[in-house]
């Protein structure tokens, strides 16, 4: 059968039909294309827990993981001696301050992570054998969490001597994250003066995030000892509240 040449200029209505549907299939792909590159990414975003107790956080919708970061809560500053009335009373040692861990955990929305902030070591006082230690801060979700020890308090200062400075919190190795991406970091220790000043509470261990409040984690100071009699002897600072922060 003998077939028709198109002339110039000329489409057969197969091939119209092909160069539209090609034609819409590119407009459509360009389409998506535009609408993929147009959509806002997600703004990385943290959330702080700063206040002493348990707090809960529920994974909003379009998140797929967490990292959660936890300061323990700084030990309290120990007491001094209350002396005598001859010479300066001995200064109490400084309290250590909280150990940092964070981790990630693989999340689904509407997950629940359960929070508890470390209270900060009340500060010893001048008959107290040492100021009490910080607050753990803990955060649970899905069965797994982490932990973050506080610092330890500082000794209240003996008759003859300054008291010792309380170790930084995972000094025992007490903190641990069971997500990935761990880090664990120690607290630093609070220091004895060997003096009748008060000891420096030890800091926070390094990574604290900026969202929590400055001085997060830090052990209390010293008291300093009394000049002219028992009276003047002053009692331990207390530590500073512990911090957790989650970032999605």
């Amino acid at each position: 059968m003998h077939t028709a040449t198109p002339g110039p200029g000329h489409t057969t209505p197969g091939r119209l039909l092909a160069r539209t549907a090609g034609g819409v299939a590119s407009a459509t792909a360009a389409a998506g294309l535009l609408l993929t590159m147009a959509a806002p990414a997600h703004a990385e975003t943290t959330k702080a827990y700063t206040t002493p107790g348990e707090h809960t956080f529920v994974v909003p919708a379009g998140v797929s993981q967490i990292r959660v970061t936890l300061t323990g809560a700084g030990g309290g500053g120990g007491g001094a001696h209350p002396g005598d009335d001859a010479k300066p009373a001995w200064g109490g040692g400084g309290g250590g301050g909280g150990a940092t861990v964070s981790c990630t955990f693989t999340v689904r929305p509407g997950n629940a992570l359960l929070i508890d902030v470390g209270a900060g070591g009340a500060g010893g006082s001048i008959f107290a054998e040492s100021a009490p230690a910080g607050g753990r801060s803990r955060a649970t979700i899905l069965g797994k969490g982490g932990s973050a020890e506080g610092g330890h308090g500082g000794e209240t200062a003996h008759k003859t001597r300054s008291g010792d400075g309380g170790l930084g919190g995972d000094g025992w190795g007490a903190s641990g994250c069971a997500g990935t991406d761990r880090t664990l970091a120690m607290g630093k220790a609070g220091t004895s003066s060997g003096s009748s000043r008060g000891g420096m509470g030890g800091a926070a261990a390094v990574g604290v995030p900026s969202a929590c409040p400055a001085g997060a984690g830090d052990g209390g100071n010293g008291g300093n000892g009394g000049v002219t009699n028992r009276y003047s002897a002053e009692g331990g600072s207390p530590g500073r509240d512990g911090c957790v922060a989650v970032t999605y």
